[in-house]
């Protein structure tokens, strides 16, 4: 066999395991096989991209936060999840943590339903974060055993004083009321990163998250009626009323903003 046959059957058997290729308009080109990258209006307008986007959105959010971080799935479903939840609030209709699923030190998945595309409820990218800072609450807490409460400081000691009631509450982590104080830290963290500005939502939904909050702080005072932690809880509120979360100065633990797509470089 001559040198230039062996040559020709080698050059063969490369072209043979080369990149697949196909035919558009005459000319070869080579498949692209990276995912399309879904945008935000996309998944509002075709529910059959809403899964990839949602694939997409999660590996957008910031690993090392120590909320968003703790989100391990986001799941499109189609099916809603009853209308209002336990208080009839927005984000239980929107998404909902998959407590089910949960694994302690890596998180949980949360589940996201078909009204998170819809712009009566959820107008715009930045609207469904700030149900996932919502979410990711919950998630954090199954993750990590225990969420440290922001600390918001409108006087000299309502700080110190607020650790010491939300220690008291935390004990009671055997009663029902452990779940409406959860409850409370999320709706509360949702609200501070709006209050902050650190979440752009639109003015409806603003609006609805502090009624929201409001409906998830009259169920944690109903609990709390004629119990051992009745003044705790008062006390609680009283520091964290919408307007006190609005003059003061608040800590948040440490966190990543991710922000909408229209604002992401990425």
């Amino acid at each position: 066999m001559s040198y230039r046959t062996i040559r020709n059957l080698s050059t063969l058997a490369l072209l043979a395991f080369a990149v697949p290729c196909h035919q558009k308009n005459g000319f070869d080109e080579t498949i692209d096989s990276t995912p399309k990258r879904v945008s935000w209006d996309e998944a509002v307008k075709d529910s059959n991209q809403r899964q990839q986007y949602l694939n997409q959105l999660l590996e957008r959010l910031p690993s090392n936060d120590l909320y968003l971080g703790s989100i391990t799935r986001l799941i499109y479903s189609s099916v809603p999840s009853e209308d209002g939840g336990l208080y009839g609030n927005l984000e239980q209709s929107v998404a909902s943590v998959r407590t089910d699923a949960c694994t302690r030190g890596e998180g949980c998945p949360v589940a996201v339903y078909a009204k998170a595309f819809d712009r009566r409820f959820v107008s715009t990218e930045e609207d469904l974060l700030s149900v996932l800072d919502n979410e990711s609450i919950p998630a954090a807490y199954k993750k990590q055993g225990k969420v440290s409460f922001p600390r918001i400081t409108f006087d000299s000691s309502a700080s110190t004083d607020i650790q010491t009631v939300i220690g008291f509450l935390e004990a009671s982590s055997q009663t029902s009321l452990a779940y409406h104080v959860q409850e409370l830290h999320s709706s509360l963290h949702q609200l501070l990163m709006i209050e902050s500005g650190k979440r752009q939502v639109s003015p409806t939904f603003h609006t609805d998250a502090l009624g929201s909050y409001q409906l998830v702080r009259d169920a944690l005072r109903t609990a709390a009626d004629n119990t051992e932690y009745q003044n705790a809880v008062n006390r609680l509120l009283e520091y964290t009323t919408p307007d006190k979360i609005r003059k003061s100065r608040v800590q948040l633990p440490q966190t990543s903003i991710l922000v909408s797509a229209s604002n992401d470089p990425l």
